[in-house]
Protein backbone atom coordinates (compact mmCIF):
# COMPACT_ATOMS: atom_id res chain seq x y z
CA UNK A 1 0.00 0.00 0.00
CA UNK A 2 2.88 2.26 0.88
CA UNK A 3 4.37 1.83 -2.38
CA UNK A 4 1.29 2.58 -4.24
CA UNK A 5 0.92 5.49 -2.49
CA UNK A 6 4.34 6.61 -3.25
CA UNK A 7 3.91 5.95 -7.06
CA UNK A 8 1.16 7.75 -7.02
CA UNK A 9 2.92 10.87 -5.43
CA UNK A 10 3.41 13.58 -7.49
CA UNK A 11 6.81 13.87 -6.47
CA UNK A 12 7.85 10.10 -7.32
CA UNK A 13 8.95 11.23 -10.85
CA UNK A 14 11.46 13.76 -9.38
CA UNK A 15 12.55 11.56 -7.15
CA UNK A 16 13.80 9.06 -9.97
CA UNK A 17 15.40 11.76 -11.29
CA UNK A 18 17.29 13.09 -8.48
CA UNK A 19 18.46 9.29 -7.48
CA UNK A 20 19.68 8.89 -10.96
CA UNK A 21 21.94 11.91 -11.08
CA UNK A 22 22.98 11.19 -7.46
CA UNK A 23 24.39 7.53 -9.02
CA UNK A 24 26.10 9.22 -11.81
CA UNK A 25 27.89 11.09 -10.39
CA UNK A 26 29.37 8.88 -7.91
CA UNK A 27 29.93 6.39 -10.64
CA UNK A 28 31.54 9.04 -13.07
CA UNK A 29 34.04 10.31 -9.90
CA UNK A 30 35.12 6.65 -9.43
CA UNK A 31 35.45 6.21 -13.36
CA UNK A 32 37.38 9.15 -13.57
CA UNK A 33 39.54 8.31 -10.28
CA UNK A 34 40.27 5.22 -11.71
CA UNK A 35 41.58 6.82 -15.01
CA UNK A 36 43.50 8.96 -13.73
CA UNK A 37 45.35 6.80 -11.41
CA UNK A 38 45.89 4.29 -14.25
CA UNK A 39 47.27 6.99 -16.50
CA UNK A 40 49.83 8.27 -13.40
CA UNK A 41 50.38 4.10 -12.63
CA UNK A 42 51.65 4.02 -16.40
CA UNK A 43 53.71 7.12 -16.41
CA UNK A 44 55.24 6.12 -12.75
CA UNK A 45 55.94 2.60 -14.46
CA UNK A 46 57.76 4.11 -17.47
CA UNK A 47 59.81 6.61 -15.00
CA UNK A 48 60.52 3.31 -12.47
CA UNK A 49 61.38 1.06 -15.77
CA UNK A 50 64.27 4.04 -17.25
CA UNK A 51 65.54 4.33 -13.24
CA UNK A 52 65.97 0.75 -12.58
CA UNK A 53 68.68 0.14 -14.37
CA UNK A 54 72.11 1.88 -15.18
CA UNK A 55 73.20 5.10 -13.39
CA UNK A 56 76.87 6.65 -15.10
CA UNK A 57 78.66 9.19 -12.93
CA UNK A 58 82.48 10.35 -12.60
CA UNK A 59 83.99 10.15 -9.15
CA UNK A 60 87.47 12.13 -9.61
CA UNK A 61 89.47 10.77 -12.25
CA UNK A 62 87.09 8.03 -12.39
CA UNK A 63 83.90 6.44 -14.39
CA UNK A 64 81.44 5.09 -11.99
CA UNK A 65 78.29 2.78 -12.61
CA UNK A 66 76.16 2.90 -9.82
CA UNK A 67 78.66 3.76 -7.73
CA UNK A 68 81.04 1.92 -8.42
CA UNK A 69 84.42 2.85 -10.31
CA UNK A 70 84.65 1.29 -13.72
CA UNK A 71 87.06 1.29 -16.56
CA UNK A 72 84.73 1.65 -19.43
CA UNK A 73 85.06 0.29 -22.79
CA UNK A 74 82.86 1.25 -25.57
CA UNK A 75 82.49 0.68 -29.38
CA UNK A 76 80.86 2.87 -32.55
CA UNK A 77 77.66 1.91 -33.31
CA UNK A 78 76.74 3.80 -36.45
CA UNK A 79 73.54 2.63 -37.74
CA UNK A 80 72.02 2.46 -34.31
CA UNK A 81 69.64 4.99 -36.07
CA UNK A 82 68.70 2.43 -38.89
CA UNK A 83 68.13 -0.87 -36.53
CA UNK A 84 65.33 -3.08 -36.29
CA UNK A 85 64.34 -4.24 -32.80
CA UNK A 86 65.74 -8.05 -32.95
CA UNK A 87 69.10 -6.12 -34.51
CA UNK A 88 69.48 -3.94 -31.60
CA UNK A 89 68.80 -6.94 -29.18
CA UNK A 90 70.98 -9.60 -31.09
CA UNK A 91 74.14 -6.99 -31.40
CA UNK A 92 74.10 -5.33 -27.74
CA UNK A 93 74.04 -8.49 -26.20
CA UNK A 94 77.13 -9.85 -28.44
CA UNK A 95 79.18 -6.75 -27.27
CA UNK A 96 77.96 -7.09 -23.68
CA UNK A 97 79.38 -10.79 -23.89
CA UNK A 98 82.26 -9.77 -26.08
CA UNK A 99 83.01 -7.19 -23.04
CA UNK A 100 82.11 -4.14 -23.85
CA UNK A 101 80.41 -1.41 -21.41
CA UNK A 102 78.96 0.83 -23.75
CA UNK A 103 78.09 2.10 -27.20
CA UNK A 104 78.30 5.42 -29.27
CA UNK A 105 75.95 6.09 -31.20
CA UNK A 106 75.30 9.02 -33.91
CA UNK A 107 71.68 10.08 -33.92
CA UNK A 108 72.18 12.52 -36.28
CA UNK A 109 74.37 10.27 -38.84
CA UNK A 110 73.59 10.96 -42.53
CA UNK A 111 73.56 8.21 -44.74
CA UNK A 112 69.77 7.95 -44.33
CA UNK A 113 68.68 11.91 -43.97
CA UNK A 114 65.07 10.36 -42.97
CA UNK A 115 66.31 8.80 -39.98
CA UNK A 116 68.49 12.00 -38.69
CA UNK A 117 67.21 12.65 -34.96
CA UNK A 118 67.09 16.34 -35.98
CA UNK A 119 65.57 18.18 -39.26
CA UNK A 120 67.30 21.61 -40.41
CA UNK A 121 65.88 23.47 -38.36
CA UNK A 122 66.16 21.72 -35.26
CA UNK A 123 62.85 20.51 -35.07
CA UNK A 124 63.06 16.69 -33.66
CA UNK A 125 61.96 14.53 -36.75
CA UNK A 126 58.49 12.79 -35.95
CA UNK A 127 59.09 9.28 -34.26
CA UNK A 128 62.80 9.83 -33.99
CA UNK A 129 63.20 10.54 -30.40
CA UNK A 130 61.38 7.41 -29.22
CA UNK A 131 63.70 5.50 -31.72
CA UNK A 132 66.14 6.93 -29.51
CA UNK A 133 64.77 6.37 -26.37
CA UNK A 134 64.45 2.50 -27.25
CA UNK A 135 68.30 2.48 -28.44
CA UNK A 136 68.87 4.11 -24.94
CA UNK A 137 66.60 1.37 -23.15
CA UNK A 138 67.56 -1.42 -24.82
CA UNK A 139 71.40 -0.61 -24.19
CA UNK A 140 69.99 -0.93 -20.31
CA UNK A 141 68.63 -3.81 -20.76
CA UNK A 142 72.12 -5.55 -21.32
CA UNK A 143 73.80 -3.34 -18.69
CA UNK A 144 75.53 -1.04 -21.61
CA UNK A 145 76.14 2.73 -21.24
CA UNK A 146 75.22 4.84 -23.97
CA UNK A 147 77.49 8.01 -25.62
CA UNK A 148 74.69 9.73 -27.90
CA UNK A 149 77.65 11.94 -30.42
CA UNK A 150 75.93 14.78 -31.91
CA UNK A 151 77.15 16.12 -35.23
CA UNK A 152 76.11 19.51 -36.34
CA UNK A 153 78.12 19.04 -40.04
CA UNK A 154 75.79 15.81 -40.63
CA UNK A 155 72.99 18.14 -41.07
CA UNK A 156 73.82 20.51 -44.25
CA UNK A 157 72.71 23.83 -43.23
CA UNK A 158 72.37 23.65 -39.32
CA UNK A 159 72.58 26.52 -37.50
CA UNK A 160 74.20 26.35 -34.10
CA UNK A 161 71.00 28.16 -32.63
CA UNK A 162 69.16 25.68 -34.20
CA UNK A 163 71.59 22.58 -33.36
CA UNK A 164 71.26 23.93 -29.68
CA UNK A 165 67.87 23.94 -30.03
CA UNK A 166 67.79 20.04 -31.18
CA UNK A 167 70.16 18.70 -28.06
CA UNK A 168 68.30 20.39 -25.38
CA UNK A 169 65.06 18.29 -26.46
CA UNK A 170 66.73 15.19 -27.13
CA UNK A 171 68.24 15.98 -23.04
CA UNK A 172 64.79 16.91 -22.20
CA UNK A 173 63.19 13.60 -23.34
CA UNK A 174 66.27 11.15 -22.13
CA UNK A 175 66.14 12.87 -18.48
CA UNK A 176 64.78 9.36 -16.93
CA UNK A 177 67.49 7.88 -18.02
CA UNK A 178 70.63 8.12 -16.46
CA UNK A 179 72.93 5.23 -18.14
CA UNK A 180 74.08 7.63 -21.00
CA UNK A 181 75.83 10.92 -21.63
CA UNK A 182 75.79 13.37 -24.09
CA UNK A 183 78.92 14.19 -26.70
CA UNK A 184 77.74 17.52 -27.24
CA UNK A 185 79.96 17.55 -31.21
CA UNK A 186 82.08 14.89 -32.67
CA UNK A 187 85.30 16.84 -33.61
CA UNK A 188 84.46 20.18 -32.69
CA UNK A 189 88.12 21.46 -33.51
CA UNK A 190 87.91 20.24 -36.87
CA UNK A 191 89.36 22.84 -39.70
CA UNK A 192 85.81 22.81 -41.53
CA UNK A 193 83.83 25.51 -40.46
CA UNK A 194 80.89 22.73 -39.96
CA UNK A 195 81.60 22.48 -36.23
CA UNK A 196 80.99 24.70 -33.21
CA UNK A 197 83.45 27.02 -31.33
CA UNK A 198 84.82 26.64 -28.00
CA UNK A 199 82.40 29.82 -26.41
CA UNK A 200 79.04 27.44 -28.21
CA UNK A 201 80.25 24.65 -26.69
CA UNK A 202 80.01 26.01 -23.33
CA UNK A 203 76.59 28.07 -24.40
CA UNK A 204 75.46 24.34 -25.58
CA UNK A 205 76.56 22.79 -21.84
CA UNK A 206 75.00 25.27 -20.01
CA UNK A 207 72.09 24.92 -22.38
CA UNK A 208 71.66 20.91 -21.24
CA UNK A 209 72.28 21.72 -17.89
CA UNK A 210 69.54 24.07 -17.48
CA UNK A 211 66.97 21.29 -17.91
CA UNK A 212 68.88 18.40 -16.31
CA UNK A 213 71.87 19.58 -14.06
CA UNK A 214 73.22 15.94 -13.52
CA UNK A 215 74.04 14.70 -17.06
CA UNK A 216 77.68 14.09 -17.74
CA UNK A 217 78.25 16.38 -20.81
CA UNK A 218 81.34 16.29 -22.99
CA UNK A 219 82.98 17.65 -25.84
CA UNK A 220 85.14 15.82 -29.15
CA UNK A 221 88.33 16.86 -29.96
CA UNK A 222 90.78 15.89 -33.21
CA UNK A 223 93.21 13.60 -31.42
CA UNK A 224 96.44 15.83 -30.04
CA UNK A 225 94.94 18.86 -31.27
CA UNK A 226 95.66 20.86 -27.86
CA UNK A 227 92.40 22.06 -27.40
CA UNK A 228 91.80 20.80 -24.48
CA UNK A 229 91.70 23.73 -22.25
CA UNK A 230 89.48 25.91 -24.70
CA UNK A 231 87.22 23.07 -25.10
CA UNK A 232 86.83 21.39 -22.31
CA UNK A 233 88.32 22.94 -18.96
CA UNK A 234 87.22 26.37 -19.93
CA UNK A 235 84.01 24.96 -21.66
CA UNK A 236 83.16 23.15 -17.71
CA UNK A 237 82.81 19.89 -19.31
CA UNK A 238 82.26 16.88 -17.04
CA UNK A 239 85.50 15.41 -18.85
Amino acid sequence: RWYKNWHTHPHHQHAHWSIFVIITFFVFSFLSGSINSTGKFYSEQNSALAQAGLTLGISGDRFTINGNPQFLLFISYFDAMNASDATLDSDFAQLKSLGFNGVRVLPNWFPQPANQLMDINGNLRPGMLARLVNIVQKAQNNNLIVDITFCRECISGLAVASYQNGIVSTAQGLISYRNLYFDIQNEADHPNNDRISAAEARQIRGAIKAVDSQRIVSVSLISDSGNEQAFVINGAMNF
